[in-house]
């Protein structure tokens, strides 16, 4: 998939930023290994998606990642990661388009 860096960072910004209202406590700023899933995630996906759509699942991934970091679980794996993203793909289909 072609990434739109821009939308990515603006998605893990907003969600982060979502997270610390939600959770009502400080969220840390996400570190590079949560952004290193994250495009690990996203660089083979065979499909193009819209920037908007990668913006969001970046935000609905830092907002798990935060939860699980206030709350003092596991990290998100890549596994768990891609899985959402199939999910998340097969949901929001239209947003394959340009």
């Amino acid at each position: 998939m072609k990434i739109d860096e821009r939308e990515v960072f603006s998605g893990l910004q907003t969600g982060v930023e979502r997270a610390r209202r939600l959770f009502e406590t400080s969220v840390p700023d996400l570190d590079g290994e949560h952004g290193q899933i994250l495009f690990q995630t996203l660089e083979p996906w065979p499909e193009d998606f819209h920037p908007r759509f990668q913006g969001l699942f970046a935000e609905m991934y830092a907002i798990a990642a935060g939860a699980r970091m206030v709350n003092k679980e596991p990290r998100l794996t890549h596994d768990q990661v891609q899985s959402y993203f199939a999910h998340s793909a097969d949901f929001f289909n239209s947003l394959k388009h340009r």
